[in-house]
């Protein structure tokens, strides 16, 4: 049977080989058509024939909209969806399970650019908006988001985009094509996740195969054209025809070697050509003062370790704290505005770490979330370990909580990874 991966022919692979490869593939999250007629097996994205309508939002009517540059970002976002085999709806008659508008707006009053996101207020997967925060954060857009009530049947997503005057000329190439990026990677997050498909469900797995091709130096043609494996761009199709057959059983062998394997065998192979890697854990103890049991302390210590192969840098932190409200954190974090005066002093300026919001303390007792980020650059080699000491946390006395928990989630931007820790704290607290 022919196996494709979309449109493109992969290779024959023999009838033997079949289930292995089918199960494997089922396994991973793939959809699988199979055509026993024209002996034809076609693998498609996890979220092929997963419909979503993308569109302008027509409720707002201003002058300060800037319709030709909404155009820019749902072109953008159109194309990277359907990449991972996403459909969109022709119309609003047609039934799709998530709506995404957008609006661009030119204020001229701001100072730097603002992304307000506005998302379904039953959505319990905000994971997805946590990829676009960090991203905003990084490239200077204030980020806001907001939850709507919305009781129709499928979800709503919407977004406004504003930016300063000073940039009308160079919109896209400022932030625009950046926005739009970060907005595909929080959808396909999102969908992802609504589904419960595995990570390498949506994994380019064509790319990846076409590499493991060319590695014997022949290039794969996409089964448009007439199936042709040529060597070196020199020979022509009349003298491949005794090689053929050669090419085809190298083709069948890698493709039997990857049906061997396991869903999770094939995952952690995929995890080991990421050359980033870390792991964190929580080192800590618990102080309970007999005159005050309601409010016990916890002092600890979060370690980070760069465990992949390639140096880490300026790891920003995430303390979530279960529920919103229960553990008020403090230690030898800074103010945004203290760092000069109480940071740690040296010849390469103060060091230390330091609070990312100055409304930090509302945003812990709101959503349950402390962000935190070094005071200067941090760079840390395969196998060393970087540390954020002298935590301190209270809890405080609320007479309805009895279960609390703090977790820890790291972002190193620039290298794409996101990690968490590997323990978290946890108390079972007796209210009597």
């Amino acid at each position: 049977m022919d196996l494709y991966l979309g449109d493109s022919r992969v290779c024959t692979i023999p009838d033997e080989s079949f289930p292995a490869i089918y199960y494997c593939f089922l396994e991973l999250g793939f959809q699988i058509e199979m055509n026993r007629t024209d002996r034809r097996v076609t693998v498609l994205p996890g979220l092929n024939n997963k419909i979503i309508q993308l569109k302008k939002d027509q409720l707002l009517k201003t002058t300060l909209r800037r319709e030709k540059f909404e155009d820019q970002l749902l072109q953008y976002i159109e194309k990277s969806l359907s990449s991972c085999g996403v459909q969109l709806a022709d119309s609003e008659s047609e039934q799709a399970e998530l709506t995404f508008s957008i609006t661009a707006s030119q204020i001229q009053y701001i100072n730097q650019p603002i992304l307000e996101i506005y998302y379904d207020k039953g959505d319990v997967e905000e994971e997805w908006i946590k990829y676009i925060k960090v991203e905003c954060q990084k490239l200077n857009i204030k980020f806001s988001m907001y939850k709507l009530a919305n009781n129709k049947d499928y979800q709503t997503v919407k977004v406004h985009v504003m930016y300063p005057e000073v940039i009308e000329d160079t919109f896209w190439e400022s932030i625009g094509e950046n926005i739009a990026c970060m907005l595909s990677i929080g959808l396909i997050s999102k969908l992802r996740k609504s589904y419960h498909l595995s990570l390498l469900s949506i994994f380019p797995l064509e790319v990846f195969l076409k590499d493991f091709i060319q590695s014997g130096n022949y290039q794969l043609v996409e089964s448009n054209k007439q199936t042709n494996l040529v060597e070196d761009g020199i020979e022509t199709i009349d003298d491949q025809i005794d090689s053929v057959e050669k090419e085809k059983n190298q083709l069948n062998y890698g493709i039997d070697t990857l049906a061997d394997e396991s869903p999770s065998q094939l995952e952690e192979s995929i995890k080991q050509d990421n050359r980033s890697d870390a792991e964190a854990f929580f080192d800590y103890h618990l102080l309970i003062d007999d005159t005050n049991k309601k409010s016990p302390k916890i002092f600890g210590s979060l370690t980070i370790k760069n465990t992949g192969l390639e140096s880490l840098k300026n790891p920003i932190i995430c303390f979530r704290m279960t529920p919103a409200g229960s553990v008020g954190i403090i230690g030898q974090i800074l103010q945004p505005n203290t760092i000069q005066t109480q940071g740690v002093q040296t010849a390469e300026g103060p060091k230390g770490w330091r609070y990312m919001n100055e409304d930090w303390q509302n945003e812990a007792d709101e959503k349950g979330e402390v962000w935190v980020c070094p005071v200067h650059e941090i760079n840390t080699d395969p196998g060393e370990y970087i540390q954020l000491p002298n935590i301190q946390m209270t809890v405080k006395s609320l007479e309805e909580v009895k279960n609390i928990k703090v977790e820890a989630f790291i972002f190193f931007v620039e290298h794409g990874l996101e990690i968490a820790a590997n323990n978290k704290i946890s108390l079972l607290l007796n209210r009597g």
